[in-house]
């Protein structure tokens, strides 16, 4: 892939999942973590299983992730 698509991708990701955060409401969020719901939302959008995601930080209301790809 092109460096242009993944760091539309990567910008994309990113401003979904702000989206999903900042929509939930606090019913919401007693069941999911901040965390937990950007894990599912970049695994979904990536195609990627959750499970190979980490949380590497979280700095005030920004979640910082990583995968490792196999391919």
């Amino acid at each position: 892939m092109h460096f242009a698509v993944i760091e539309e991708k990567i910008f994309i990701s990113m401003f979904l999942a702000l989206i999903v955060i900042s929509t939930s409401s606090a019913a919401d969020k007693s069941k999911l973590n901040k965390n937990q719901i950007c894990k599912a939302g970049i695994a979904k959008i990536m195609g990627r299983d959750p499970a190979i995601i980490k949380v590497d930080q979280t700095k005030g209301e920004t979640v910082y992730l990583s995968y490792s790809s196999s391919r």
